[in-house]
């Protein structure tokens, strides 16, 4: 017997089906008898979940707070758009060490920031998910079309003027060397700044 947890005293009972839209499982315990989840809310200066219940902390159907409707809502979208559930979402933080599976960053627990936890998923009918990503990595992978060749072409594209670039600074390091030694100063300023004028000029 699994008591209501509004402190009535009465068998809570079990769900007599399965709904994983609303996260109810056939013959798990319920929490509370219908209708008492929310007469405790209304009684108490803190929702069923704990957080604190204020004018500006309510949600607009005045059974909860916005921050339990906020999780409700997300959990829901979750459920319904990728097939996931809370428990498969959290085990995914957990192997992700709760950072971006491309770039590493950290997330975040606020949904306004660009650090907020994104679902990746194929693209097809059966939106098959495959990791958590940061607001940027998702989008970008989005403006790229998902095309392996055009982002290994935006990795060639970069590393080919990461070595000009390493090939400049080489130039300009001899060039400042030739320059003391030709001229026998320590630091011969006026000619190193028309090498580098040189330099990146090339």
């Amino acid at each position: 017997m699994a008591l209501c947890e509004c402190g009535c005293g009465q068998d809570a009972g079990v769900y007599a089906k399965t709904k994983r839209t609303k996260g109810y499982i056939q013959g798990q315990p319920k929490r509370f008898i219908h209708g008492h989840a929310s007469k405790l809310a209304r009684s108490k200066k803190i929702c069923v979940n704990g957080h604190p219940r204020t004018v500006n902390n309510v949600a607009p159907s005045n059974r909860g707070c916005k921050e339990c409707a906020k999780e409700h809502n997300s959990k829901n979208n979750k459920l319904r758009k990728y097939n996931l559930t809370e428990e498969r979402y959290k085990s995914m933080l957990v192997e992700q060490q709760n950072k971006c599976a491309i770039c590493k960053v950290l997330f975040s627990d606020d949904p306004n920031t660009g650090l907020y936890p994104c679902i990746d998923h194929v693209h097809n009918s059966l939106k098959t998910v495959r990791g958590l990503l940061c607001r940027t990595c998702n989008q970008g992978l989005g403006l790229f079309y998902e095309s392996i060749d055009a982002l290994l072409g935006a990795v060639q594209y970069l590393n080919k003027f990461k070595e000009i670039q390493k090939c400049q600074s080489s130039m300009l390091s001899e060039l400042r060397a030739t320059a003391h030694l030709l001229m026998g100063l320590e630091n011969p300023s006026g000619l190193e700044l028309r090498c580098s004028a040189m330099v990146a000029g090339v």
